[in-house]
């Protein structure tokens, strides 16, 4: 029988619509998309996630293995004038990195989560001790690390947010709201972001909370259809930087 008779007996399956793909529908070992699905206080102990630019990493950059392309590269950099970073602090950024506390020294591993070319990136952060941890997430005039990946996509939309409403132009509000035009959440998708998620530290801070920057309880998992719209925009992503981890000692 050949294909043309074997067809006249198949069923018509033009009616049928792809599922979409879910977070735990993808690996769910550390570095696929499907072990970024933490609760709070139950599987968040360890690691956290952050926003970050995205710039050509140069040649000389000899610690990063995505030379001459375009990677994550933080937003903090060093003013000579006041010799302050700009987020602040009077640490100098990591050359490597761009950050002042995130170093190839401190970080045993690093993954991407979502790129969002040529904006930004959502990356996961592992690092070597809980105070590096610590400084990255609570200690930043403009906050750009959260604990899950509900939260840092909360603090993301209210970065964008203060672009529009406040006129923020600092790097990651510039790079946040980019990177939400290009991921086009929808209205049910931004409505859950903004009902179920807690405020993050940018809300706060306009609020007048003297802890803006403090972990705050009653953080949901993932639901749908951020779920959904999470995984889509993972796997259009093009993944440039991939995944590194760092030995102890190197």
């Amino acid at each position: 029988m050949d294909d043309e008779q074997i067809n006249k007996f198949a069923p018509d399956a033009s009616w049928i619509v792809p599922k979409p793909l879910r977070m735990n529908d993808l690996p769910t070992n550390l570095g696929g998309l499907g072990s970024y699905d933490r609760a709070q206080g139950v599987t968040d102990h360890v690691g956290f996630f952050a926003i970050s630019g995205a710039a050509p990493i140069p040649s000389t950059s000899t610690d990063r293995c995505d030379v001459q392309t375009w990677g994550p590269y933080g937003f903090h950099k060093r003013d000579e004038g006041d010799e302050l970073c700009s987020c602040g602090l009077d640490h100098e950024p990591d050359p490597v990195m761009g950050h002042p506390h995130l170093t190839m020294a401190n970080i045993r591993f690093v993954s991407v989560v979502l790129d969002v070319l040529p904006h930004g990136y959502i990356l996961y952060f592992e690092t070597h001790t809980q105070e590096v941890e610590d400084l990255a997430l609570y200690e930043a005039m403009h906050p750009d690390c959260a604990k899950t990946l509900q939260e840092i996509l909360r603090l993301l939309w209210e970065h964008s947010q203060s672009y529009e409403l406040f006129d923020d132009r600092s790097a990651v509000a510039v790079a946040a709201h980019a990177m939400i035009a290009q991921m086009q959440p929808l209205p049910e998708v931004v409505e859950w972001l903004t009902a179920a998620v807690p405020g993050q530290a940018v809300e706060r801070y306009f609020n007048g909370n003297p802890r803006a920057r403090a972990r705050v309880d009653g953080v949901p998992r993932i639901g749908q259809p951020a779920d959904e719209w999470v995984t889509a925009v993972a796997l259009r992503g093009q993944h440039t930087l991939g995944r590194v981890e760092v030995e102890d000692g190197d």
